[in-house]
């Protein structure tokens, strides 16, 4: 053996005892496999997260959690439109959800009487 004291081959190449033969092109195989694998995680991730956002109608629901019981006349005019949330699997109370300019309102069903009644009023029939 020569002064380094590593085996080496025929060829000069350094081998180790148990008659595995380091190569630049194994480790290359096994970095390239790696990053493979890694992209492909990335891929299926980005797949699953696509899936249980567009799986739900507009994603996560947005649903009112308390309710307001008082809503004062001069803002029950001024609802421009209401949705009724129903107590189902997505949301947990009952509610309906006022419209007015910009915002909104959870207020407690039992306003939706006094809602009609005021539109009625502000809005009578033509003859």
């Amino acid at each position: 053996m020569m002064s380094s004291d590593k085996p080496t081959d025929e060829g000069g190449n350094t081998t180790c005892m148990c008659g595995f033969k380091p190569s630049l092109s194994s480790f290359t195989l096994s970095v390239e496999s790696s990053m493979e694998l890694k992209a492909t995680c990335v891929l299926l991730l980005l797949i699953l997260c696509v899936t249980i956002f567009t799986s739900t109608a507009d994603g996560i629901p947005r649903c009112c959690v308390t309710v307001s019981k008082k809503i004062r006349r001069s803002d029950l005019q001024k609802v421009s439109k209401y949705d009724l949330q129903k107590k189902n699997g997505r949301c947990d109370i009952d509610a309906v959800i006022l419209y007015i300019k910009q915002k909104k309102i959870c207020a407690d069903p039992k306003i939706l009487g006094r809602l009609k009644k005021i539109k009625k009023k502000n809005n009578p029939k033509k003859a």
